[in-house]
């Protein structure tokens, strides 16, 4: 699990929204396996906001849900679903 951690810290870092998605995909599997990643909860915020991609914001949403205990993170990504939900007939 330390090992997946790594990873999943080192990806979130990268550039490339790909891996940071592939990074996000790992979170779930951290998640369903009982581990906090609390650590990774504004990296993958970050990652929410700034695509355009759908299926990678629904990823992000699913990697919140659990970890959505911060009062400043819950505004943040109220906030961007809501923008989310009202361009949702926009062409991405």
């Amino acid at each position: 699990m330390k090992q997946i951690i790594a990873q999943v810290n080192k990806e979130l870092g990268q550039e490339d929204q790909l891996l940071q998605a592939q990074a996000a995909y790992k979170l779930v599997f951290l998640i369903n396996s009982g581990i906090d990643v609390n650590f990774a909860s504004v990296a993958v915020l970050k990652l929410m906001c700034s695509t355009k991609s759908l299926k990678i914001k629904r990823l992000c949403y699913s990697c919140l849900a659990p970890v959505l205990l911060n009062g400043e993170l819950v505004i943040l990504a109220t906030s961007t679903l809501l923008r989310d939900v009202c361009n949702v007939g926009t062409p991405v």
